[in-house]
């Protein structure tokens, strides 16, 4: 990896939960630093949505489209290298979903039967933090 950190889990192949200063964060492979794994990556992401028929010609081919009036087409793109990172398909204006929570702790204290490489807090979901800090600006 281009960074010291130790990688906790890998999300997929360009992000990871990484250990940083006694701490659990999301990591993209070039480096960028999502914060908190336990935050959902994909708040913090660059997002295109692709909302009509010439957006998505781009990526599909004529006639195998979705239909873009029952679909957002949503790309999460790293803010750091611009690689894309995941796609959703969902109803227009749906939140925006995660694709998993793992229990850290569980994964290494009970499949792996290791201990865990760094504190990763409290089992729980803390994207509302993100949520709030945008209403703050708002």
């Amino acid at each position: 990896m281009p960074w010291p950190e130790q990688i906790v889990l890998a999300i997929h192949d360009h992000l990871f939960i990484v250990a940083k200063d006694g701490q659990a964060i999301t990591k993209a492979l070039c480096g960028h630093e999502f914060g908190d794994w336990r935050e959902n990556w994909k708040l913090q992401a660059r997002i295109r949505v692709r909302r009509t028929e010439e957006e998505l010609l781009e990526i599909y081919q004529p006639g195998q489209t979705i239909d873009p009036t029952v679909v957002d087409f949503r790309e999460f793109i790293c803010p750091g290298c611009g690689v894309l990172l995941d796609v959703d398909a969902v109803p227009p204006n749906y939140p925006i979903d995660r694709d998993f929570l793992p229990n850290l702790k569980a994964f290494y204290e009970e499949w792996l039967d290791k201990p865990l490489p760094v504190d990763v807090g409290e089992y729980e979901d803390l994207s509302e933090r993100i949520l709030q800090a945008w209403a703050a600006r708002a």
